[in-house]
């Protein structure tokens, strides 16, 4: 099989178009890379809460002395004015990180089921297999628009003969590409989505998968039949920001979207949601299954808050308090008993998981400063948690604390793809020859 998407020039130089392994010396876990607001820029320069909660709270007050016109003229004029300044500095927030780091912006992080890999894709349009088994990183370029999610595939599902799993990757193209841990070229559904690509669900046992996108629709595709797309579900009317399959039963899964509603679906069905949940004051933009109880489900918005919800019963359970901007990712940790979330506040709050259904006892932040920037994603495996920041990424070991009710914190390694250098030494770099298609 060929490398992927490589051809000559006439000069017989190989000219890589996209899907490119680079050789780099790498270390630890994650990269700099830079704000931005889930959802769209656009949402939050014009849709900051912040701005509108100083509006409505300053208007009364303002407004309270005089009735008359020329109070409320002034008064309103302010209004104006803080308004359109709040636009302007988030404009120039926004536009200069993006300028200083989006060469490096993590988007996504994903365990292997089995292996000690870690893959990470990134707003440039790469996607990074760090083998830390081998102490090696390769990186791949997929595609020239940010790469949103990756994915492992296990490929015992699709009947093939390869050893490796594959690799599942989604961009801002519209394009969901399938390589291998080698940079060879499975297949690729061009155009899937006519929008951005936010997240994409593995099925656990059949070679299908799942896109949701920014065009307000769930695609449903069978990998047995070259990808073909067998299903579409409408429903949502905004931004489809996650969706998850059901841990107990695949047939069923669940999605969050910007229209603050959490539907639940059955892929068996392409018609309307089988039922959704609804609680959050502004935009849904994650969601997780408890592992120990798959009935309770987390939900992160934009109100900054995390809701626990029985889903059966469509009950709002908890509200979990604590962070102070748009929660941008939720996980039940898949081997200890808690919850974990990261938000554009910077921090990663962690919450004690007595009982699923009715305990959750706040605990220490896992990471209290925003030095690196806005949290954006999380995973676990064992006993590690990643996550991935704006300005970095780190990768932390932990177990319960034995003497109290808490947890151990190790911070294991950081990994910035831009300067992949140990402390001591420098990481042999892997060698790649590519023949051309």
């Amino acid at each position: 099989m060929a490398s992927v998407y490589e051809e000559d020039n006439d000069d017989g130089d190989v000219e890589a178009q996209r899907l490119v392994p680079i050789a780099i010396a790498p270390l630890n876990l994650a990269s700099n890379h830079v704000a931005e607001p889930n959802g769209t820029g656009v949402r939050s320069l014009l849709c900051s809460r912040q701005t509108y909660f100083r509006l409505i709270f300053l208007l009364p007050f303002l407004l309270w002395p005089t009735q008359s016109t020329l109070f409320i003229g002034v008064c309103a004029l302010l209004a104006v004015s803080f308004v359109t300044l709040q636009l302007i500095h988030n404009y120039f927030r926004y536009h200069r990180a993006a300028q200083r780091n989006s060469e490096t912006r993590v988007k996504s992080i994903a365990f292997h089921s089995e292996k000690p890999w870690i893959l990470l894709s990134f707003y440039s349009g790469h996607v990074d297999l760090w083998k830390r088994d081998e102490n090696v990183t390769k990186r791949f370029l997929i595609s020239d628009s940010p790469v949103r999610d990756c994915k492992w595939m296990n490929n015992n599902s699709t009947n093939k003969d390869d050893d490796d799993d594959w690799i599942v990757t989604a961009s801002d193209d519209g394009w969901i590409r399938v390589v291998t841990p080698t940079g060879q070229k499975i297949m690729d559904f061009p155009n899937a989505h006519d929008d951005y690509i936010r997240y994409l669900a593995v099925h656990p046992t059949q070679p299908l998968i799942l896109s949701a996108a920014d065009d307000l629709t769930v695609k449903l595709w069978d990998m047995e039949y070259n990808g073909t797309c067998s299903k579409t579900f409408q429903g949502h009317n905004h931004y489809v920001m996650m969706v998850k399959f059901h841990p107990e039963d695949p047939n069923i899964f669940a999605t969050a979207s910007l229209d603050r509603f959490i539907k639940f679906w059955d892929i068996r069905q392409e018609s309307s949601a089988l039922f959704e949940l609804e609680g959050h004051d502004a935009g849904v933009n994650t969601i997780d299954f408890c592992n120990d109880n798959p009935t309770i489900m987390a939900s992160g918005a934009d109100d900054y808050r995390v809701h626990i919800w029985h889903h059966p019963t469509r009950q709002l359970l908890h509200k979990l308090e604590g962070h102070s901007d748009n929660v941008s990712a939720v996980l039940f940790h898949p081997s200890l008993p808690i919850l974990v979330s990261t938000s554009e506040d910077g921090t990663v709050r962690c919450w004690s998981v007595m009982d699923p259904q009715d305990e959750y006892k706040a605990l220490p932040p896992l990471w209290k400063d925003n030095s690196k920037g806005f949290g954006w994603t999380l995973a676990g495996k064992g006993n590690q948690l990643a996550v991935g920041f704006d300005q970095g990424s780190i990768l932390l070991e932990l177990e319960e604390d034995p003497t109290e009710e808490g947890l151990i914190v190790k911070m294991t390694n950081e990994y910035n793809g831009s300067n992949m250098i140990l402390e001591q030494e420098r990481v042999p770099t892997e060698t790649f020859s590519h023949p051309s298609a």
